[in-house]
């Protein structure tokens, strides 16, 4: 098995992990805290996310294709990470004083829990997983959340008993991410000498990292505020309960992602080497990828529709029912997330078209907040779902219009079309179907294992190609 397909079942342990994390947790959390406290929790962690997302400029992104292009020459390695972790920690160090004069100004009411978030930003400094990304080493990220994860578990159920201790659930939170991300220092001397770290380069090297980084640093503040604005906004337009039910539909709506994002991260790395090295991408596995990308896209929409009722129950205490409703909005929200990430990893940032992806992003923004404030005072939670849906998909038309020309948009719109009827028939059957066994998450997962049959059933044929072409290009 090559290197793609390896760091792709990595990838899709870690995001597998990622998911599990908060599916184990979260049913305890909600309970023992509450809406009205949980809410409070996830509003902090929105407003102390925008920090971190300043402080971090397009690192993730930047750094991750910058690191896999130089990463054949030992020389050009060591200075692309010198010169980019440079500047994170400088931008880190400034946005933490930023925030803590921020938290005693405006946050008084919640000054010691905004204040535990600090730690999280400390711990964002040391985070270096674009630089693994880049050299396409994911069995390190995925062993890292597995071991970190399995830590937090033990902590929240052992410490976090009732609703007064959202403060330690805080910082239980933020330790964790510190303890995580300096965990992947310990594996850096494999490809840097410690000891080349200190020695100076020239100061222009990184103030043009820093140019290129700020390029991206407005699409990766867009994508934050389209996860963080609408719980922001909801808990200043509206019930801070609103936040709780919006982050538990949000949280159900991206469980999918676990299969999906893995495909575009390591895509990114892969495709960028190609395109420095060959010249040119190929386009059939390009084609390829998007339509697996449609067809796990509308498969989970539709069967995370069909199993809402359930999941909620099981999961989640009956004070998140209210969430049902704002997830059949926001589940649809999915496909657009999938696909514009898609397009991003495979074509704008591997061609260096960082400033036409920038643009795309930056004429979503104020779409999502006017109609925000337009819709979350009438319908709550709900409208902030209908707002970013249709911002999003905004984005998505346009970004598809730039790209006519490089995507077979006849072949994939055929392909979607018969994801959606094959997803719909599935999600029908579902609805039609019950059983009676006396535990419901029985119930539920022979709902699943159905529902993914009848799915795989109807769409193998075209599923099998998908995989053939695959296969061949990157093996």
């Amino acid at each position: 098995m090559n290197r793609i397909k390896k760091n792709y079942l990595y990838n899709v342990l870690y995001q597998i992990l990622l998911v599990l994390f908060p599916l184990i947790t979260f049913p305890y959390i909600s309970k023992t805290l509450g809406v009205d406290n949980y809410g409070l929790y996830s509003y902090c962690n929105s407003i102390v996310s925008y920090f971190i997302l300043a402080a971090s400029l397009g690192v993730q992104y930047y750094g991750a294709r910058e690191i896999a292009e130089n990463s054949q020459s030992k020389k050009k390695l060591l200075l692309t990470f010198k010169s980019i972790f440079k500047i994170q920690v400088i931008a880190h160090i400034l946005v933490i004083l930023i925030y803590i004069i921020t938290c005693v100004i405006f946050f008084r009411n919640t000054l010691f829990l905004s204040l535990m978030f600090t730690i999280y930003l400390i711990a964002n400094c040391f985070n270096i997983s674009w630089f693994y990304t880049g050299v396409e080493n994911l069995k390190l990220v995925a062993l890292k959340n597995f071991i970190i994860n399995l830590i937090s578990i033990v902590l929240i159920f052992g410490f976090v008993k009732d609703k007064h201790d959202v403060v330690l659930y805080a910082f239980i939170f933020s330790i964790s991410h510190l303890i995580s991300n300096i965990y992947y220092w310990l594996f850096l001397k494999k490809y840097i000498n410690f000891k080349d770290l200190f020695v100076n380069h020239h100061i222009k090297f990184s103030w043009l990292h820093l140019k290129g980084m700020a390029l991206l640093f407005l699409p990766r503040l867009a994508l934050r505020i389209y996860d963080l604005l609408d719980e922001t906004m909801l808990g200043n337009l509206s019930h801070i309960s609103q936040v709780g039910l919006y982050s538990c539909a949000r949280k159900i709506m991206l469980l999918p992602r676990l299969i999906v994002i893995p495909l575009s991260t390591v895509l990114l790395p892969f495709l960028s080497k190609q395109k420095k090295n060959e010249g040119k991408i190929n386009e059939k596995l390009r084609n390829s990828s998007l339509i697996f990308t449609s067809w796990l896209s509308f498969g989970s929409i539709f069967g995370i529709l069909a199993i809402s009722k359930d999941f909620i129950s099981i999961f989640f205490s009956n004070e998140y029912l209210n969430a049902i409703p704002i997830l059949y909005f926001l589940s649809f929200y999915f496909f657009s997330l999938t696909f514009s990430t898609m397009l991003r990893d495979m074509y704008f940032l591997p061609e260096h078209e960082d400033t036409t992806y920038v643009k795309t992003v930056a004429l979503g923004i104020p779409i999502n907040i006017i109609l925000n404030f337009i819709l979350i005072p009438k319908w709550n939670a709900v409208g902030a779902a209908i707002a970013t849906l249709i911002s999003d998909y905004f984005i998505l038309v346009i970004r598809i219009i730039i790209l006519r020309k490089k995507i077979n948009l006849k072949l994939i719109l055929s392909r979607i079309v018969l994801f959606i009827i094959s997803s719909f028939i599935m999600y029908f059957i579902l609805n039609k179907i019950s059983f009676a066994f006396p535990y419901q998450i029985i119930n539920m997962l022979l709902e699943v294992i159905i529902g993914a049959g009848i799915y795989l059933l109807l769409t193998w044929p075209l599923l099998k190609n998908i995989i053939i072409v695959k296969k061949k290009q990157i093996s």
